[in-house]
Formats: C-alpha cells, sequence, structure tokens
C-alpha cells in the first residue's frame, strides 16, 4: 500500500492521491481473508515493483505504464477467481 501511495503522490494531484489510497485499502481489506487461505500466497501477490521504480528512474513512462496496467490484471484476474 505505501508504495502505491507513494508512486501516487509523484502525480502531484493529493486529491487523486488520496481517493486511490482508499480505493486500495479497502480492496486490501477485501482480499486478506482470501490471502489467508491461500496455500501458496506468493502466487497471490503482484511482485513487480522493482520493475516500475526501475523504468520510471529512467523515465521510460510507458514501460511502467505497461506494467501498471499487468498489476491491474493480474488483481482483476485473482479477484475473478475468488469464489462468489
Amino acid at each position: 500500500l505505501r508504495f502505491w501511495r507513494e508512486l501516487c503522490a509523484l502525480a502531484g494531484n493529493a486529491y487523486i492521491s488520496d481517493f486511490l489510497h482508499r480505493l486500495r485499502m479497502q480492496s486490501w481489506v477485501f482480499a486478506v481473508p482470501h490471502l489467508r487461505g491461500a496455500d501458496d500466497i506468493s502466487a497471490c501477490l503482484w511482485t513487480g515493483h522493482d520493475e516500475v521504480v526501475s523504468a520510471l528512474g529512467v523515465g521510460d513512462f510507458e514501460a511502467a505504464r505497461v506494467l501498471i496496467a499487468a498489476y491491474n490484471d493480474d488483481s482483476l484476474t485473482w479477484a475473478e477467481r475468488l469464489p462468489r
């Protein structure tokens, strides 16, 4: 959560940053009970944080956008597999 909050703050829009942080907090509250029941939690969590930082560090904003889109897709795919 801290990673995404600080990354979003770089955009310089406190309102959007706070809004997205609240959404992420609610998503995390929803996800935790499901993650606790996972046999292999590493299979449920996205691990591309270093790549996003590296892309931003060299100014490759398109690569960062693609990586963040992959994160969003992974999150949605994980949520779609949850029991209804």
